[in-house]
């Protein structure tokens, strides 16, 4: 990447989130909260943390040491990366890389980007290095140094979908089944594993390996998510089953 891609990539991954209410896409459209109406249902949040983030970069003048044409780049960069953490994008960006020759970032990244500029509302995933190594980031629980600070991410992640499904209930909207408080407590310690184990064997390490293909510099953090896999036998229960209580309080 050039040092503005870098450079982007880093402000994109701080800013990524920024604004989040801690309810999904769906539920700002279902709810027909301010930011659903705004700005629909393509990117919802996602459009916002970016739209936010740029306000704060400019607030902030933090590229206000380069050149208007260093910064278009670095703002171009920096939307479109935040824009593909946008999950409903997920299962196009995969097949799109599987169209990509092996070690394409590595050794044959074009100065021309493949795919096209994003923006709410049109939507087209911008096949980038930047874009990509941001939406690995944002699922990368599972390949974190130990499988502890992997369940510790889960947990919190959990919360909030349970609070979001809260939230579904108090507003009449249909309740999404994996943020269902009762449904969660019900199937207790061994679903949430089964859901955690289901979610990075089918979504995660399968995109961590297409990305590895492309791009090999991912590989220490895809054998962390087959080293986390097979460890949460080695995890305290009674501390996991503490933890795991504390979010239905």
């Amino acid at each position: 990447m050039t040092q503005w891609d870098v450079a982007a990539c880093f402000l994109a991954a701080h800013a990524h989130d920024v604004g989040h209410p801690g309810t999904n896409n769906q539920y700002q459209v279902a709810a027909k909260t301010p930011l659903g109406k705004k700005y629909g249902a393509d990117a919802t949040l996602e459009a916002y943390s970016a739209d936010l983030g740029q306000q704060l970069l400019e607030q902030h003048r933090i590229l206000s040491n380069i050149s208007p044409s260093e910064a278009a780049a670095v703002l171009s960069t920096f939307r479109s990366t935040i824009l593909g953490t946008d999950m409903a994008q997920h299962g196009t960006t995969v097949l799109a890389l599987r169209h990509l020759p092996n070690d394409f970032y590595t050794q044959n990244y074009p100065p021309r980007r493949p795919g096209r500029q994003t923006s709410n509302g049109d939507y087209t995933h911008a096949l980038s290095l930047p874009a990509l190594l941001l939406h690995a980031a944002d699922i990368s629980g599972p390949s974190r140094k130990t499988v502890a600070i992997w369940l510790t991410r889960s947990l919190a992640v959990t919360r909030e979908f349970v609070h979001q499904g809260d939230c579904e209930r108090e507003n009449h909207i249909p309740i999404t089944e994996s943020f269902n408080r009762e449904v969660l407590k019900s199937e207790g310690l061994d679903g949430f594993q089964r859901r955690e184990n289901d979610f990075t064997k089918g979504v995660v390490l399968p995109y961590y390996r297409e990305v590895e293909r492309v791009w090999a510099g991912i590989k220490p953090l895809r054998m962390a998510i087959e080293m986390n896999l097979g460890a949460w036998e080695d995890l305290d229960q009674k501390y996991v089953s503490r933890m795991w209580g504390a979010i239905f309080n």
